[in-house]
């Protein structure tokens, strides 16, 4: 089976995205380590279920189900998080980071 390179790196990033969501509400909630595939889960869950620009503001579920996904039964948690201020943006002794809160939704 022949595989392309940019179809790797879509890939890898996606896979790369699903691991970064799950540290981050692993590590927010002070969670054990062995909570890591049930939270990368949850994340796919969730991203499954975003709207995205090349489904012309379908999700990936409404795509594949081919109706709208419910979404009542998602709960809000709030969470910290730090934004990268770009270089472009901040001087070189200015902070690179800014704390902010981020209101997610789980399962």
């Amino acid at each position: 089976m022949l595989t392309h390179p940019q179809q790797n790196d879509v890939a890898e990033r996606k896979n790369r995205h699903i691991l970064e969501v799950a540290q981050a509400m692993l590590h927010e909630k002070h969670m054990p380590n062995y909570y890591w595939a049930e939270l990368a889960s949850m994340a796919v869950y969730i991203m499954n279920r975003c709207t995205t620009i090349g489904a012309h503001e379908l999700t990936s579920h409404e795509v594949y189900v081919g109706k709208k996904s419910a979404l009542s039964h998602l709960q809000v948690f709030e969470s910290i998080a730090y934004v990268c201020i770009l270089a472009g943006k901040r001087q070189k002794l200015d902070q690179m980071f800014e704390k902010v809160h981020f209101h997610g939704v789980y399962i």
